[in-house]
């Protein structure tokens, strides 16, 4: 016998992932419902690669675990980032597995992390961004902001943020923010473009 399924079916299942909701009960449900659902102040951790058909947008504390597997783009995804950082929003992306080698990463799409999305318009909510382990990849941008938004929060302590080969920049802050660089790999044909805010690198 042959199954069809449909592209839309095809496409859902790649997003899909297991979770715990608010609730504590396991469900499966894409990237972006886990987040949606998950308590405030808890760890999400991927148990298979991520092929996202719309962006994960992040408004409360939450860290995410890559735990080894990759969160991608799939074909005709049409955003300019993979996962946002919303006013309000506390991410934290880590990657506890043996091998290192989670990612959010994208060749084609501009952005990797983006700080803030279009519409958000209180800066008195700040959006807050800690990169604890895994990597970062964008075709123009690991992490980027936005000039007319700001009061953003990033500390890098260990991990990869970079480009694709031979372009962009690793960090592009061009908002009223801080960022803090303890540790990690920053590369790009810039590795920090930072044109308002603080910098501080130890």
């Amino acid at each position: 016998d042959v199954t069809h399924f449909s592209s839309r079916e095809i496409t859902k299942t790649m997003d899909e992932v297991t979770y715990t909701n608010s609730e504590g009960t396991e469900v499966t449900g894409t990237l972006a419902e886990a987040v949606e659902n998950a308590k405030e102040n808890t760890t999400i951790t991927l148990n298979r690669d991520v092929t996202l058909t719309t962006p994960v947008d992040v408004g409360k504390q939450v860290t995410l675990d890559l735990n080894g597997h990759q969160i991608t783009n799939a074909e005709g995804y049409t955003a300019d980032y993979l996962v946002s950082v919303k006013r309000g929003g506390d991410l934290t992306i880590e990657d506890n597995s043996s091998e290192k080698t989670g990612a959010i990463t994208s060749g084609t799409i501009p952005c990797g992390v983006k700080m803030t999305i279009s519409g958000e318009d209180n800066d008195k909510t700040a959006a807050k961004l800690t990169v604890d382990g895994g990597t970062i990849q964008g075709a123009t941008y690991g992490i980027a902001g936005n000039g007319a938004r700001h009061n953003t929060e990033i500390t890098i302590n260990d991990g990869t943020i970079k480009t694709k080969s031979g372009n962009g920049t690793g960090i592009y802050h061009p908002q009223d923010g801080s960022l803090t660089v303890n540790g990690g790999s920053i590369t790009g044909n810039t590795g920090i473009e930072i044109r308002s805010g603080s910098l501080t690198v130890t």
